[in-house]
């Protein structure tokens, strides 16, 4: 997990920082060239580098102004939003047993929409965080406040050591909520006198567990797809074998200050490290290749029933992916491979990391990030329309210069 810690940096840092770190020999983080070129042409992406590096990392944390915060509190195994029991903490230390679960719910004070509201999955290698660690509300509450929609984010149960839960319990769980959600309004706790509209949230292994909710929907509870109105998905991990070639193109230079950051080992390390995490999520090798849990595979599984379920049922997919990113390619041959049958809106930023949309700007411009929240907020609008407008393909998005 901590290789998957994001960071932030203070801009009034930066010509401090590329003048003290050249005479620091004993840290030697970056060479004179990364200072010159990638702090000169792209500043925010360079000195965000430098914090994770130096292990100043921070979360852009706290809830967004204009947003309150309630609870769905934790219910019975098997249920929604089901209460489990966690040993341990987000380093895999063992703790005292605390009871978990439920869920937090972003409200925007200006008002949302009655008839849908967001289910957001958050990641953290199926093992981390919660709804309100992490950035995670930072995330959520931003979402609410743009969007003018009620955000719900579970604290769903967690794999890891000293934990029992694996990929079937917990995506059952998820579903749960999913259903739950288009049959009360997640504000007064009533039940709705017409089922609500949802819109999957997921970022990172969240984002694979947003996908699996969706396929699980489309094999198990199809009347519930019609309510499905989009699923928004960042920095997805869509495949747990960790096969992808961009996991050696992308390996991350201190040199250059190039690849992806957050996974920062030697390229089969990162592959051991993250296949671990997989591994205890679904439980067995074989699950690594099953298309709900790894939902990559279904591009090569040859499940024409479930593509044919998914293709009929048109469920706009939204995805944004760093160009730097380890998991950069699984998420493009996905794209490539299903882009005929699933109606797909993908966005490549150029040079960016993974999850950079989680960090903070430290009080500066951060380009990418702010073109990455406005185009969520922007295909949830177009979604939630009477007639859906979607900019199908892969876009491009670069800084200027």
């Amino acid at each position: 997990l901590k290789m998957m810690k994001r960071f932030s940096w203070h801009i009034a840092q930066v010509a401090f920082r590329c003048i003290m770190t050249e005479a620091m020999d004993s840290s030697a983080l970056r060479t004179g060239a990364a200072c010159t070129v990638r702090h000169r042409d792209q500043p925010a992406h360079g000195y965000h580098i430098d914090r994770i590096i130096l292990g100043e990392d921070e979360f852009e944390e706290g809830i967004a102004p204009g947003v309150t915060v309630s609870n769905l509190p934790p219910s019975g195994r098997g249920a929604a939003w089901m209460g489990w029991e966690d040993a341990s903490d987000e380093d895999g230390a063992k703790k005292a047993k605390q009871l978990r679960g439920g869920a937090s719910v972003f409200m925007p004070e200006s008002g949302a929409r009655k008839d849908a509201s967001a289910l957001f999955i958050h990641g953290g290698a199926f093992e981390g965080y919660s709804p309100l660690t992490g950035g995670y509300d930072r995330f959520a509450s931003t979402i609410a406040i743009k969007a003018g929609l009620v955000v719900v984010c579970p604290d769903h149960p967690l794999s890891g050591e000293d934990r029992p839960y694996k990929a079937p319990e917990i995506v059952d769980s998820l579903v749960q909520n999913a259903i739950w959600l288009t049959q009360f309004d997640p504000v007064t706790k009533e039940q709705r006198k017409e089922p609500g509209d949802i819109i999957l949230i997921g970022d990172s292994s969240g984002a694979n567990q947003a996908t699996s909710v969706l396929l699980e929907l489309a094999t198990k509870h199809t009347e519930v797809l019609p309510r499905i109105r989009g699923i928004v998905l960042v920095s997805p991990w869509w495949d747990l074998t960790c096969g992808s070639h961009t996991y050696v193109s992308n390996v991350f230079s201190k040199e250059t200050h190039t690849g992806d950051v957050a996974f920062r080992l030697a390229p089969d390390e990162n592959r051991d490290d993250f296949k671990g995490y997989a591994l205890r999520y679904v439980g067995t090798e074989e699950l690594l290749k099953d298309v709900t849990y790894s939902p990559y595979w279904l591009g090569k599984s040859g499940d024409t029933e479930l593509l044919a379920k998914l293709e009929k049922a048109g469920i706009p997919m939204w995805v944004c992916i760093g160009a730097a990113e380890t998991l950069m390619g699984e998420v493009l041959d996905f794209t490539q491979r299903l882009r005929a049958k699933l109606p797909m809106e993908v966005w490549l930023h150029e040079g960016m990391f993974h999850d950079w949309i989680l960090y903070s700007s430290g009080g500066g411009p951060f380009a990418s990030k702010t073109a990455a929240y406005g185009n969520i907020v922007d295909f949830i609008a177009r979604v939630l329309q009477p007639q859906v407008s979607l900019k199908e393909g892969i876009h491009y998005y670069i800084d200027p210069w």
